[in-house]
């Protein structure tokens, strides 16, 4: 017994919800009454379906008589017989407002729409007048109403739905007409379709979060509808002159006043706040916050925050904040913090932080920090930090840190310059060439007993950081340094090696610049796969003003026996010699 009681229980309450769930208008109600007052019929209609009307006591005569058999049967069909198409009726709540309806110029045309195999209403389907854009969606009944003006020539009206066959019916104009249209399944064949990864517009943030679901299902099922329009004005999507169908129509002028939302622009656009556009967008769009834009951008986009674009853009994107692309860049992105291209870039990318090209950037990167090319560059990189390029850089990368080309052809300048192979040259303090030119040495020379070097970049031309000390006690020195060198062969195992460095020399006191520059012309033999010697003389010009020198350090730089020349006032020449060892 208790089993049967909450199993009744249950099914008591999935039908409370299923009716309390639906609008208003569709709940099912049956009714068989013989001369009854036309209050009270109206009262037992609220209280089955649980709600209450609402009217002003001068639209009806409460106290007039009515006839009427109704069997599980809407709301809204048992109002049809009632009054015919005399009323309107507005849901609010739990109370259902009854209008006089606007007549004159208006008519209507409604009905439901249902599945043609299962019998099924069909919700959320575009019910449209595609000459003057008047749109409805079916409700979760099916049912739906347009509203049309008799000075429309409308002739039919169109039913599209995701999934289904498009409909059309012929309507006569000025009158009033109810319908019942039966949408057909589409068939398809699952082994032939093909998906697409193109993201829509409607799918991003952007779209979820200022457009309607309503707007969204409408631009699902009227996908391919697009109307040309000379222009169109809109507070809010949705709200302007074409109202739902905003996102079917292509208009030469488009003013938002805060937002819009518009199939595409071909002209321009200009809104207050935001512009989305699903389609293309070419001429000019400008806008106080940003622009969004789902297929191709030809001509200007300017926003204060950011401007995006899900394919390509031909012409220029300004932004306060942020330009993103969804392929290639033809033209130039500038932007307060970052540009995006994920395919290729052409011409230019200007930002305050960064810029990224996914494939080839041709043209100019600059940026206060990074610039990134995924796929080679051809023209200049210019940044505050660093550059990259992982394929081949035909041009110039000039950063205050790093650079990176995975093949260089052109020139590098940075603190740290580094790629995988080189035809070009890299002007740093470091540079790493993967198949290049790395030399680690040791030598002496007439000056300094025991000197190191680190030969790094290639053999056009390699950086040298070299350093050196003295370790007698009565003449002590310490240098350390930064030059430039090239290998010029002469056979399999000679080479000439021309050598420019400049050196600091600590005599015992930091407060003096010792200035030692060198010019070494050393012959190299190359003895086994990683080690080789070389000699040869050198030509030095030291520079100093320190008078005093502390005990046991270097007085005599030139060292007695080597003759020098004056070159001016603190400043003399002498031709010594250079010797060592290279290993690597």
């Amino acid at each position: 017994m208790l089993r049967q009681l909450i199993y009744t229980a249950f099914l008591l309450c999935c039908t409370v919800a299923q009716v309390f769930g639906q609008s208003l208008l569709e709940r099912t109600i049956s009714m068989e009454v013989k001369r009854q007052r036309l209050d009270a019929v109206l009262k037992e209609m609220g209280k089955q379906a649980g709600f209450s009307f609402s009217y002003n006591s001068n639209l009806l005569r409460r106290d007039s008589l009515v006839t009427l058999k109704a069997r599980d049967r809407q709301v809204r069909e048992v109002l049809q017989m009632l009054f015919a198409d005399r009323f309107e009726y507005r849901e609010q709540g739990k109370h259902i407002i009854i209008q006089k309806s606007d007549g004159g110029n208006d008519w209507y045309v409604s009905g439901y729409v249902i599945d043609e195999k299962t019998g099924e209403k069909v919700s959320n389907a575009s019910v449209y007048e595609p000459q003057h854009l008047v749109a409805s969606l079916t409700n979760d009944a099916g049912y739906f109403k347009l509203k049309l003006k008799s000075k429309q020539p409308a002739t039919a009206i169109n039913i599209s739905k995701l999934a289904y066959n498009d409909t059309s019916i012929a309507i006569k104009p000025g009158v009033d007409q109810v319908f019942t249209v039966n949408l057909s399944a589409k068939d398809y064949e699952l082994d032939s379709v093909v998906f697409s990864p193109k993201k829509r517009i409607e799918d991003t943030w952007i779209g979820q979060w200022f457009l309607s679901s309503r707007q969204r299902l409408q631009t699902m099922n009227l996908g391919k509808l697009l109307v040309d329009k000379p222009y169109q004005v809109s507070l809010t999507p949705g709200l302007g002159t074409h109202g739902r169908m905003a996102g079917q129509v292509e208009n030469k002028v488009s003013v938002n006043v805060l937002g819009g939302y518009t199939a595409a622009v071909n002209g321009v656009e200009l809104g207050g706040l935001f512009n989305i556009v699903r389609k293309d967008m070419q001429y000019l769009q400008l806008v106080g916050l940003f622009n969004i834009v789902g297929g191709k951008v030809k001509g200007v986009q300017a926003a204060g925050l950011f401007n995006q674009t899900m394919d390509s853009v031909t012409g220029v994107q300004l932004a306060g904040l942020v330009n993103l692309a969804g392929s290639d860049v033809t033209g130039v992105q500038a932007g307060g913090i970052y540009n995006h291209a994920p395919a290729n870039m052409r011409y230019a990318q200007f930002a305050g932080v960064s810029n990224y090209a996914g494939l080839r950037a041709e043209g100019i990167q600059a940026a206060g920090v990074a610039n990134i090319a995924g796929k080679g560059m051809n023209g200049a990189q210019i940044a505050g930090v660093a550059n990259v390029a992982d394929s081949v850089v035909e041009g110039v990368q000039i950063s205050g840190v790093f650079n990176y080309a995975k093949n260089l052809k052109g020139l590098q300048i940075g603190v740290v310059n580094i790629c995988d192979s080189s035809s070009g040259y890299s002007l740093g303090l470091l540079n790493f060439v993967r198949h290049g030119y790395h030399k680690f040495s040791i030598h002496t020379n007439e000056v300094m007993q025991i000197n190191a070097s680190v030969k790094t970049g290639t053999d056009k031309l390699y950086t040298i950081l070299t350093g050196g000390f003295n370790p007698n006690g009565t003449s002590r020195v310490a240098s350390f340094g930064y030059g430039l060198g090239r290998e010029v062969k002469l056979s399999r195992v000679v080479s000439l090696n021309p050598e420019a460095t400049a050196q600091h020399l600590y005599l015992g006191d930091w407060g003096h610049l010792n200035l030692l520059s060198r010019l070494s012309l050393n012959l190299h033999v190359q003895l086994h796969k990683y080690i080789a010697v070389y000699g040869g003389p050198a030509y030095s010009v030291y520079y100093s003003k320190q008078s005093s020198f502390k005990p046991g350090f270097k007085t005599d730089v030139a060292t007695s026996g080597y003759s020098s020349s004056s070159m001016g006032s603190n400043t003399i020449g002498w031709l010594g010699w250079n010797m060592g060892v290279s290993l690597f």
